[in-house]
């Protein structure tokens, strides 16, 4: 009786035998006296089907190959200036019809036929003529504190926080506040992994009060995922600096960031009016388990 036995790589690797991709990858380079053609033949052209988190792995071990000498990398950021960035200068943003009328919500103020340009009420109108009701949110015009006409939130945890910085008790107690873009307007360059390319975030919300401003990323509970750990290390290191070079410079102006989920929206709210949030340390559930990964990671 014939019998065909199939063996897959996992029967290799724990015999010791150096058959994964990177290894192969790792031969092909040996022979190539410019490993780069390769790099840009298999990695960036994408051609080759990986997961994002393998991906970047793959991306980490590569880079070695491409050294022409050993060296150790090391990257590292001084606060030496601080560039102001102005919202007016902020990109313009386009959703697309359909997406207006199903996955968004939309905060205006209930003064905007005052407030509007005539082309900008215009379109308005015809843009809440199909939205439903419970995707318009028009606010007191004195709790809707941002310089932006109309404020977009595509995702949950954005509207839910939206609804609490609008809110009777928390505007009082803002200056104002502003939506970031999804691009183009803060960015923040972290990585996944050592060795893998650089990515940029925009954090989604800006808010002041007095000289603080709390800077705010939503994400859905207990989503402590790599890349929020890569996010989360990239924009407390960058608000580090940003305000040891505000402070050398005299500026008493000073950036808090948090990572929020709605669990935590209603206590970071009340923090924000009593003003704990910038005289004691506020860590939301979120911060606590991505602090507890990155650690556990040892990163």
């Amino acid at each position: 009786m014939n019998r065909l036995v199939v063996i897959g790589n996992g029967f290799d690797l724990a015999h010791g035998l150096h058959t994964k991709y990177s290894d192969f990858m790792a031969y092909l380079c040996s022979y190539e006296k410019e490993p780069e053609v390769i790099y840009d033949r298999f990695v960036l052209s994408d051609s080759i089907s990986l997961q994002d988190q393998e991906r970047h792995h793959f991306y980490g071990r590569f880079t070695g190959l491409l050294r022409r000498k050993p060296a150790t990398p090391i990257f590292s950021k001084k606060g030496d200036s601080v560039e102001t960035i102005n919202t007016t200068t902020m990109k313009l943003s386009s959703k697309s019809f359909s997406l207006l009328t199903k996955d968004i919500t939309l905060f205006t103020s209930n003064n905007y036929q005052q407030e509007l340009s005539a082309e900008e009420l215009e379109t308005y109108l015809a843009v809440k003529a199909e939205m439903k009701t419970k995707q318009i949110h028009e606010e007191n015009t004195q709790c809707f504190k941002t310089p932006m006409s109309i404020v977009f939130t595509q995702f949950e945890p954005e509207r839910r926080f939206t609804e609490v910085l609008v809110s009777n008790d928390v505007a009082p107690h803002i200056d104002a506040w502003i939506k970031s873009r999804d691009t183009g307007f803060y960015g923040i360059d972290y990585q996944i992994n050592k060795g893998s390319a650089f990515q940029v975030f925009n954090p989604d919300f800006f808010i002041l009060s007095g000289q603080n401003v709390a800077v705010v990323e939503t994400k859905s509970d207990g989503d402590d995922s790599d890349v929020n750990c890569a996010k989360y290390k990239a924009a407390k290191r960058h608000f580090d600096l940003l305000n040891k070079a505000l402070d050398s410079a005299g500026n008493k102006r000073k950036y808090y960031f948090y990572f929020l989920s709605p669990v935590d929206f209603n206590v970071f709210g009340d923090y924000l009016s009593d003003g704990r949030l910038f005289r004691t340390t506020f860590h939301s559930k979120l911060m606590e388990l991505l602090e507890k990964k990155i650690e556990l990671l040892g990163e």
